[in-house]
Parts: C-alpha cells; sequence; structure tokens
C-alpha cells in the first residue's frame, strides 16, 4: 500500500513496482468487498483462492507438529 511507511524504512514507494503498490483508499475498497463476500483473509494480489486454500492446509499441517 502506498504510504508514507515506505519512505520512512529507506524505500520510498516509487521505488517499488507500480503492480504491487495500491493506494489507500483502494486497499479500504477490496477490503470492503472482501468482509462483504464473507472472506476470512483478502489478498488483492492474489486471483487464485487455491493457492491460498493450498497455503493454508500446509500451514496447519506443519504447525501441528509445533
Amino acid at each position: 500500500m502506498a504510504t508514507q511507511f515506505w519512505g520512512i524504512a529507506g524505500l520510498p514507494v516509487h521505488n517499488l513496482p507500480t503492480e504491487i503498490v495500491t493506494s489507500p483508499e483502494d486497499m479500504v475498497d477490496v477490503a470492503l468487498a472482501g468482509l462483504d463476500r464473507g472472506e476470512i483473509v483478502t489478498i488483492p494480489s492474489l486471483p487464485d483462492k487455491a493457492e491460498w486454500d493450498a497455503f493454508e492446509t500446509a500451514r496447519r499441517v506443519m504447525s501441528g507438529g509445533f
């Protein structure tokens, strides 16, 4: 998300690839749309829900061994 945090961290937001940066206003719109759809997690840059499901399944299996 395009915020002042990037500059404070030493990497101004204009140095990031534009395809991975969104405005705070757009992020709010995406988050509200995800909430309306009942999403537990909303990741705008992840178009395929199956990828998240695979990650979450692997995470749960792995965390069972901790």
